[in-house]
């Protein structure tokens, strides 16, 4: 992922985060302060620097390589599933043990817990162009957020209880699901399935992304 200030920071299974810039290389490890070394999600800092998911929880490395701890420490020592900032600045952590946190912008207040019903986990999420939230769960979900409640999009696009590994919305307004059986795409209420039957090399799809063509 690159930063702010145009370091690329790679996360590696094990051995931490390696920041690569111009003429440098520094890496960020649990001796440094990191909860873990193994990276599991990365998420740019506006501010500058990185806030970094680990197999034993979350902190934010600033561009200078410090590790700072989030939300005063309090978050839980588990293996994170996605790090997200949303467009008002609040920072969304899912972690495996299905616990799911919204920190307010700038760390301001304490760290919130968001309960999602029936969800063990949050592996996907997306903020469309209205800025609505929608939630991929490890159950085969998609839950999508409408002011205070929490609609149950699954039958829509019939999935499966398998989970959701991914959701992106592309440049025509359609939603992505990627999932452990193939790709459902929902576009003006109509849904179209991609998996091994009909082209894809497997039915087991982990991220989905648009390029700057509009190929998916």
């Amino acid at each position: 992922m690159e930063g702010t200030d145009g370091t690329l920071w790679v996360g590696t299974h094990g051995d931490g985060l390696v920041g690569l810039a111009p003429g440098r290389t520094r890496t960020v490890s649990r001796r440094d302060g990191l909860p873990g070394d193994s990276i599991r999600a990365l998420c740019r800092d506006p501010d500058g620097g990185v806030f970094v998911g680990t197999g034993d929880g979350a902190a934010r490395v600033d561009p200078a390589g410090a590790v700072h701890p989030l939300a005063d420490g309090r978050l839980p020592k588990a293996g994170v599933e996605l790090l997200h900032l949303d467009r008002r600045g609040a920072l969304w952590i899912s972690f495996r043990n299905g616990a799911l946190y919204r920190i307010a912008p700038k760390g301001a207040g304490a760290a919130e817990e968001v309960r999602l019903q029936g969800v063990a986990s949050v592996l996907a999420l997306l903020e469309d162009r209205e800025g609505v939230l929608w939630f991929g769960t490890r159950r085969g979900k998609v839950l999508r957020t409408s002011g205070d409640t929490v609609e149950d999009l699954s039958p829509v696009f019939g999935l499966p209880a398998k989970p959701v590994n991914a959701l992106i919305q592309d440049s025509s307004g359609a939603v992505w699901a990627g999932t452990d059986a193939g790709v459902f795409r929902l576009y003006e209420g109509r849904v179209s399935r991609f998996d091994a039957t009909n082209g894809l090399s497997d039915d087991q799809v982990n991220r989905v992304r648009e390029d700057h063509e509009g190929n998916v």
